[in-house]
């Protein structure tokens, strides 16, 4: 349902909710999403009441300042609770990480329109709560996932700086980050591991993600390690 105002003078004003069941994203699906707009000359306003992604929730809004004119600036402000971290590498074409966790997740953004999303500014925080020892990918292993920290957002880039990732006998550290669109890795990491045999199956399923053959590489023991990932997850 929508409202239409239009004053003597032509400024007009649009009010009204807005609901889809699904909404492709870019590659990212949104689930059962209930929106209300607000629509001026001057800026549109959309406020996210509801969605689901990656079987968690999310809420938001959506600023698009001077409708009427260019350029025309987005911000966005997004609250996502609850979203599974293996559903989500699963969008990046990585179905079977057997990352399980639970993160919430705080970001806002913003960017002109001409740039584009890929070249957005803002920040925000990311927190995650492990899971279940189980894949949603039958095959795979499954491992707890824990940690999170500051997110940064410069240019389109998305910053770990200062991210620890920990898993039930290892602790990764993060200093890098992801492009928006392109979404390969940039990492410089620190690890330790009470059992590398867990590093071991975390490298079998990330190999059988890309559509390798998950061998194993024969690690035992404990040790600490420190190096760079990057390219493309398939070869990194």
């Amino acid at each position: 349902a929508a409202r239409l105002d239009v004053s003597s003078g032509g400024a007009f004003r649009i009010a009204g909710k807005v609901t889809s069941p699904r909404i492709d994203a870019k590659g990212f699906i949104l689930e059962e999403v209930a929106a209300s707009v607000d629509a001026a000359p001057d800026e549109l306003v959309a406020h996210i009441d509801r969605g689901r992604y990656a079987g968690g929730e999310a809420q938001g809004i959506v600023r698009i300042a001077s409708l009427a004119q260019k350029p025309r600036v987005f911000t966005i402000a997004l609250e996502g609770k609850q979203l599974s971290i293996e559903r989500f590498f699963a969008d990046l074409k990585l179905a079977g990480t057997g990352l399980s966790g639970a993160a919430d997740l705080t970001i806002a953004l913003r960017f002109p329109e001409e740039a584009g999303i890929e070249h957005a500014n803002g920040g925000g925080t990311l927190e995650i709560r492990p899971g279940p020892a189980a894949s949603l990918v039958r095959g795979r292993h499954g491992l707890p996932t824990g940690g999170g920290g500051p997110l940064s957002l410069v240019d389109g880039r998305i910053g770990f700086e200062g991210v620890t990732l920990r898993f039930p006998q290892t602790t990764v550290d993060l200093a890098g980050g992801l492009r928006i669109g392109h979404w390969q890795p940039d990492f410089d990491f620190e690890l330790s591991s009470k059992d590398l045999t867990e590093v071991d199956r975390l490298f079998q399923n990330i190999v059988a993600a890309t559509g390798g053959r998950p061998d194993p590489l024969g690690l035992g023991g404990t040790g600490v390690a420190n190096g760079h990932l990057g390219g493309a997850w398939g070869d990194p």
